[in-house]
């Protein structure tokens, strides 16, 4: 070995924590401990699937001498990346098992509010009956009262929910020091954000931001698809997108009309909270088709080595043959 590092060990694996994934144009290794990509040759990757089977020497012999050079300089990049290591007991370092479990009949909610379109109280309870974790409430009016906007939060206490988003049209009669007191009330909400006001302003409350936003965040702010250089890169996640769409799989959404729907901005419903459960809306096959779209099913995503840190939010058209295209 021209490597020191390397001196009389057979064996060059990733840790089980990096699992790289090829693309069209090149690959990435998710390092899934520390939450980071790192882009390399698409080469580079087929050298990996080479090493997964055989030893050091057994590779230079079935790549030739002329890609030994290469072999040398791909293992100590990821080396000194700490991607990888050498060793003698391969067996020792099994890779990780793709399973995502995940016992939420329904996992994340975003739920548009009027005050006066459906009553919010049976619909939160409907949520914790789901075993719902994570909330976004969007308050989409400004003639609420601040009283009214506390019982609508307070609706949460006490359910499953672990953390709530609270988005909420700013209102006049309503100071920032009220919102500051809601937002030590309830321990549940992560994050506050203001919008339609004067200035652009940022508060930190318990380690978390309320954020006072100038933008009016009608139907085209809500509509924006979640930016693909933006990226999620931890062990769930990834096991998820490759079994499930992440941005659809068991999550539910309430327009401010009640209707329910797979997402916001798509216009077709699936029911109406005024007249229908949400669990047996979600319990429809075509309400969850959309759940099993997994990214390897999506053309043109399912050639990005990034498809499993991403999120896809763009309505779906399934084609006879069982994948998906983007209706963009």
């Amino acid at each position: 070995m021209t490597n020191k590092q390397g001196a009389g060990k057979d064996y060059f694996i990733l840790y089980p924590f990096c699992i790289p994934v090829k693309g069209a144009e090149s690959s990435v290794v998710y390092n899934l401990q520390f939450g980071q990509l790192k882009e390399i040759p698409n080469s580079m990757n087929d050298i990996l699937e080479l090493l997964k089977k055989a030893t050091i020497k057994e590779v230079k012999k079935e790549i030739g001498k002329a890609s030994v050079g290469t072999l040398n300089e791909y293992l100590r990049f990821l080396l000194n990346e700490g991607l990888g290591f050498y060793t003698n007991e391969p067996e020792r370092f099994p890779r990780m098992a793709y399973a995502y479990q995940s016992p939420e009949f329904i996992k994340n909610a975003v739920i548009q509010y009027t005050f006066n379109q459906y009553p919010l109280k049976p619909v939160i309870a409907e949520l914790d009956n789901l075993l719902c974790k994570f909330l976004e409430l969007r308050i989409v009016t400004d003639t609420y009262s601040f009283d009214a906007l506390v019982a609508a939060v307070d609706y949460t206490a006490g359910s499953t929910l672990r953390a709530i988003d609270l988005i909420v049209k700013n209102a006049p009669q309503i100071s920032k020091e009220q919102y500051f007191s809601l937002y030590e009330r309830n321990k549940k909400l992560k994050a506050i954000v203001v919008y339609n006001v004067e200035e652009d302003t940022t508060v930190w409350e318990r380690g978390e931001k309320i954020d006072f936003c100038k933008e009016d965040f009608g139907v085209e702010a809500f509509n924006r698809h979640y930016p693909r250089d933006i990226f999620i890169v931890n062990p769930d996640y990834f096991m998820e997108a490759q079994q499930y769409n992440p941005y659809y799989n068991k999550k539910v959404t309430i327009d401010e009309h009640g209707n329910i729907k797979n997402c916001l901005m798509h216009p077709n419903s699936f029911g109406n909270v005024l007249r229908n459960s949400i669990e047996d809306t979600i319990g429809k096959p075509e309400f969850q088709r959309l759940w099993y779209a997994k990214h390897d099913l999506i053309e043109e995503v399912n050639m990005l080595a990034t498809r499993y840190a991403i999120h896809v939010s763009n309505n779906l058209e399934q084609r006879a043959d069982g994948f998906y295209t983007l209706i963009k």
